[in-house]
């Protein structure tokens, strides 16, 4: 014996198959729509990230070479006191 279910479903018009197939549709739609957004916003993170990474390296950049110009003045003073060097480098001028 045949439920009644299935003979309805055999038998549906030809609208009512077109109305499922358009719903498939319309959910496969979503389904892409919500993975684009998805990749969308994993670029824009990425992108925060890196810009954030740049700033932080061109912060400590900047630390450490004013940090390391303070220590090689220190040290050309020194020298200079000490009458090891002259005030004016002639190697960097050349």
């Amino acid at each position: 014996m045949v439920s009644q279910g299935t003979t309805e479903k055999r038998h549906q018009a030809p609208h009512a198959a077109a109305k499922s197939q358009n719903t498939c549709k319309r959910e496969e739609n979503k389904m892409f729509t919500k993975k684009s957004s998805k990749r969308g916003q994993s670029l824009v993170e990425y992108g925060l990230v890196l810009a954030l990474i740049a700033i932080v390296a061109i912060l400590v950049v900047k630390a450490v070479g004013t940090k390391t110009t303070s220590t090689f003045d220190n040290v050309q003073s020194q020298m200079t006191s000490q009458g090891v060097a002259t005030t004016s480098p002639t190697a960097a001028s050349s």
